[in-house]
């Protein structure tokens, strides 16, 4: 959830199992969700240095539609977290990742993620997350470091750190 270390799926080689597919309902974050169920599945993975595969840049990649489009990265966001249970939360780079996800995204109430078209249960730490960006003027949020101590302050205010987990 933190961050895409292994990059898109064309640079994976994996054996099919019929029990694992890619999501058809997510388009922005079906390698990641594809990767953690792959992995928790069937570890380890392994890495070849060697480049053996290209990546092209276009304005038709899924990457240049979906950025910083929320009803794209709403819904799917949740519907990952959903899948994972929010797993993972109580990780500071996971925690992290949400926080950066409602900022940049500038995610400030409830409206602006059912507008995005996700009708699911909201978390309480996303909630959480929310009012505290909410009392913070937004130029500040923006930049890296305040927003990194922002959110560490209110990590160890939260009480995400209680928060039921499958871990």
């Amino acid at each position: 959830m933190a961050a895409n270390r292994i990059g898109p799926p064309s640079v994976t080689i994996f054996k099919k199992e019929d029990s694992l597919y890619f999501d058809r309902r997510m388009q922005w974050l079906v390698d990641i969700d594809f990767y953690i169920r792959y992995l928790k599945e069937f570890p380890p993975a392994a890495y070849i240095p060697e480049n053996l595969v290209q990546i092209g840049i276009s304005t038709s990649q899924v990457t240049r539609r979906s950025f910083g489009n929320p009803q794209i990265e709403i819904p799917e966001r949740f519907l990952l977290g959903d899948k994972l249970n929010y797993s993972g939360i109580r990780h500071i780079p996971v925690f992290d990742s949400w926080w950066r996800f409602l900022r940049n995204l500038s995610i400030r109430d409830l409206d602006q993620i059912k507008q995005s078209g996700y009708h699911g249960k909201i978390p309480d730490f996303i909630n959480g997350m929310m009012k505290a960006q909410k009392k913070i003027p937004a130029t500040l949020l923006k930049r890296g470091v305040f927003s990194k101590i922002f959110m560490l302050l209110h990590y160890y205010r939260s009480s995400v750190i209680h928060y039921p987990s499958s871990e």
